[in-house]
């Protein structure tokens, strides 16, 4: 069966808090997507369709499209930090600077995205009330100068995706290469990135490239 159950989109939801901010920011607009684990063939019939499909990782995908809409589009839906969390990144990234030549030499991409996993989990401390400490008085700065920081589960997931992804993932890219319904990207700098889907054709995205190759979501 390649439709998600209630159950299973529900878990999505607690566990990708990314997710669940997309679906509420949406559901003024359009119906609640339906989810699959699986594409079928039979999608590339449906003239409106509203559906989403998990990726590799924490990238989602929504594909549709309303009555007033010219053609369907494909919309990634994957973690972007926000200024707190870019704080918290940057303070990661000068730890993993500080503590990397503790670790082994590598040589391929899958042995530094391992290597980065093990020091982030060894850098972050992660503490579902991160943000509620954060906001005593002397807190942010005693942790700014220690070896740990202090992150939430979900920041730790937006965070790890978007360190891996600059430095040994394909950058704005990175969304479009863990989708395997892909079969090629279009990209014109300044415009709306466009690709060739497996069942959709060629489809817009939402996903734009600026001259310095900063993903922008329109």
């Amino acid at each position: 069966m390649t439709k998600m159950d209630e159950k299973g989109v529900q878990k999505l939801l607690e566990n990708h808090l990314h997710l669940k901010e997309y679906i509420d920011s949406i559901k003024q607009k359009i119906d609640m997507p339906v989810f699959y684990s699986k594409l079928p063939m039979e999608l590339k019939d449906e003239e409106y369709p509203n559906i989403i499909y998990p990726t590799k990782g924490s990238v989602f995908v929504h594909i549709y499209r309303t009555k007033d809409m010219e053609e369907i589009e494909y919309h990634v839906i994957e973690p972007m930090l926000k200024d707190k969390e870019k704080e918290k990144r940057d303070q990661i990234l000068k730890l993993i600077v500080k503590k990397a030549p503790e670790k082994k030499s590598v040589v391929t991409d899958e042995e530094l995205k391992e290597v980065l996993k093990e020091l982030i989990d060894e850098i972050v401390i992660v503490d579902e009330k991160a943000n509620t400490r954060m906001t005593k008085k002397g807190f942010l700065g005693k942790l700014r100068d220690s070896d740990k920081v202090r992150v939430t589960p979900s920041e730790k997931n937006n965070i790890e995706y978007d360190i891996i992804k600059t430095i040994i993932g394909g950058g704005p890219i990175e969304c479009f290469m863990r989708d395997p319904y892909l079969e090629d990207i279009h990209i014109v700098t300044g415009e709306n990135i466009h690709l060739i889907h497996k069942i959709f054709d060629m489809i817009k995205t939402n996903v734009v490239i600026d001259k310095e190759y900063s993903p922008i979501f329109s």
